[in-house]
This record gives structure tokens, sequence and C-alpha cells, in this order.
């Protein structure tokens, strides 16, 4: 792993990279292969989350309110210990 200054330039290559061989001719990708730079002294990984209401974030009364939460790692490195908790907003009501 390189990672450093160099004439006042920070350099830092950890992350998951793709090494593409091409065609000298037509310049297509003749032979691609990704390759994982790890940092040895810390675990480092890249997390997003995002929520997703399917057709509304609105629900009415007696209809149901669908969402999705997913996670995503980009890495390079697992995360470790994740907790995700999605708590109702305070002014969301409920009746029967």
């Amino acid at each position: 792993m390189f990672a450093g200054t160099l004439d006042e330039v920070t350099f830092d290559n950890r992350g998951t990279w793709n090494v593409n061989l091409r065609d000298a001719i037509d310049g297509d990708v003749e032979y691609s292969a990704a390759i994982t730079v790890h940092d040895a002294t810390a675990i480092i990984s890249d997390l997003q989350i995002s929520k997703f209401y399917s057709d509304s974030s609105q629900a009415n009364a007696n209809e149901t309110l669908t969402a999705a939460v997913w996670v995503f790692n980009y890495g390079p490195d697992d995360a470790q210990n994740v907790q995700v908790d999605d708590t109702t907003p305070s002014n969301t009501t409920f009746s029967r």
C-alpha cells in the first residue's frame, strides 16, 4: 500500500481497482482484473444507507406504507458490528 505525501500532494491507493489490458489496435478491453488494496494497520469500510418508499412516502387511513432500508459497503474491508435503527418519526400518528 502506498499512502503518503509527495510534493505537497497526498496519495492514497486503498480501495478496489480495475486493471484493464486493451488491444493496441482497436482499444477493446481484452482482459480485466480487480485488485483490492487494504491498509494493514486499520480496517476501512465505506457504508452507504438508503431508504426507499414504494409508491409514496405518505399513507392515508387504512393504507399500507412500505419502505425498504438497505446498507451497502463500498469497502475495501468488511464492516464490523454494523447496526441500523430505523425509528418512526415523533410526529407519526397511528389510528384504528
